[in-house]
């Protein structure tokens, strides 16, 4: 079976969310929002996949036709299901994200997870650039990594997403005549050439060229450039900016990179472009009434529309349920689903002295497959108990009894209690 045959149903399942009215079926006084938890064994077959189509893409894209250009998303997975349903499948309508597609927002995972999913199954239509949270120095003490740590209790996801980010392109020229960058230039980007001599992957963010790209701002009360207090961070204004632009026969910068109340700003004589993709920047700012996501359509013919959507209220992740669906991997060109629909107990906030049931249809015919087989493929029960001596025993135990009832053709509803020191969950 190909990896595709095992990603698509990913997609499928993301785009059943996105095909739904975001603004009136999910909100804050209707709590309809449910994810399915993806095996880390399909996430770590995954990102090596994704990670070598971006180490085969250049640091500067280069993009023809239509493109709708996304900035920071910051989790935010509610505005990022209502562009896509705005403009469109993947498949057939491109897509650049300008980094900063996680943290600050609940959902960092789950927008994580579909970008990368949409970029293996449509490399041609989806690119995605890097920002300052998809670094480690950044994400490691943010929301997405405790995300991660809490979804799946090791920091073996965490590793191989900050191994792909590593990957990821810097800046792009859309049609010949949009730039589009995180944060801007600095005086050591002297041409598009030069950007491409940095080399990936790199895993800091203390380069020269990188940074300038990165973290740079533009800045009205200078007409060159002014070192941050940042290291490797300057601002620019307009004479750097229209240097830059007329020497590369650019009409536009397009930039992210920071929050924006009506979603879109203008700056430096109008050249560049500065657009924020979530509402309300994640929850950061109060007056709701302003705090709009904007998109920029650019066009083939050079010409470029900015769509605005109205705010959306933030959507925390309490608010959500995650269920658990198991895939078990067995040998090459076997795959079963154990279909398992889990609630997940392990947030900080959910208590663990009560007890929960687990119900689990059963999918696989005695015949194909044998005890041995499934207990050696299954996805693992993961404990995050620290003080228990036979946790081992226990985990071994309790799979042959799976195994043993899922080959018996029976259906198991089984009853267990979870305590406040074993905190167990199915992974």
């Amino acid at each position: 079976m190909s990896l595709r045959t095992l990603i698509y149903p990913v997609w499928s399942y993301y785009d059943n969310l996105i095909r739904l009215d975001t603004e009136t079926t999910f909100n804050q006084h209707n709590s309809n929002l449910t994810f399915s938890v993806i095996p880390q064994s399909l996430i770590e077959v995954l990102l090596p996949e994704v990670s070598r189509i971006l180490d085969n893409e250049p640091t500067v894209l280069h993009i023809v036709g239509d493109v709708v250009v996304v900035a920071e998303i910051h989790g935010h997975i509610l505005d990022l299901f209502r562009i896509i349903n705005k403009f469109g499948n993947p498949e057939k309508q491109k897509y650049l994200f300008l980094g900063d597609f996680v943290d600050r927002g609940d959902f960092s995972t789950e927008v994580a997870i579909l970008l990368f999913v949409m970029k293996f199954l449509w490399p041609d239509n989806i690119f995605i650039l890097r920002g300052n949270h998809e670094f480690a120095q950044e994400c490691q003490r943010g929301q997405f990594a405790s995300e991660l740590r809490s979804m799946y209790g090791n920091k073996g996801v965490e590793a191989s997403f900050l191994h792909a980010f590593a990957f990821l392109p810097l800046c792009a020229v859309i049609n010949g005549s949009f730039f589009c960058v995180h944060g801007g230039i600095g005086p050591n980007i002297k041409d598009i050439a030069t950007m491409n001599e940095i080399r990936r992957p790199f895993y800091e963010i203390n380069q020269s060229l990188s940074n300038e790209l990165i973290l740079s701002e533009p800045s009205k009360n200078i007409m060159g450039f002014k070192k941050s207090r940042q290291k490797h961070v300057y601002s620019y204004g307009y004479k750097a900016i229209k240097d830059f632009m007329d020497k590369e026969g650019l009409k536009l910068i397009i930039r992210a990179n920071e929050g924006i109340d009506n979603g879109i700003e203008y700056a430096l004589n109008d050249t560049v472009i500065s657009i924020c993709s979530c509402s309300t920047f994640c929850g950061n700012i109060r007056n709701h009434e302003l705090s709009k996501s904007t998109v920029l359509l650019l066009k083939e013919n050079k010409t470029f529309e900015p769509h605005t959507f109205a705010p959306i209220p933030y959507f925390k992740r309490s608010m959500a349920v995650h269920m658990s669906k198991h895939v078990a991997m067995l040998s090459p060109g076997k795959t079963i689903d154990l279909s398992m629909e889990i609630p997940i107990y392990n947030s900080p906030m959910t208590p663990f002295n009560k007890t929960i049931t687990r119900r689990l249809p059963i999918l696989i015919p005695k015949e194909k497959i044998n005890d041995h087989e499934l207990y050696l493929n299954t996805n693992r029960r993961h404990s995050v108990n620290r003080k228990t001596s036979d946790s081992r025993a226990r985990q071994i135990r309790k799979e042959v009894l799976r195994a043993e009832e899922l080959t018996g053709m029976r259906k198991l509803s089984s009853r267990y209690s979870v305590n406040k020191r074993s905190r167990s969950v199915w992974k």
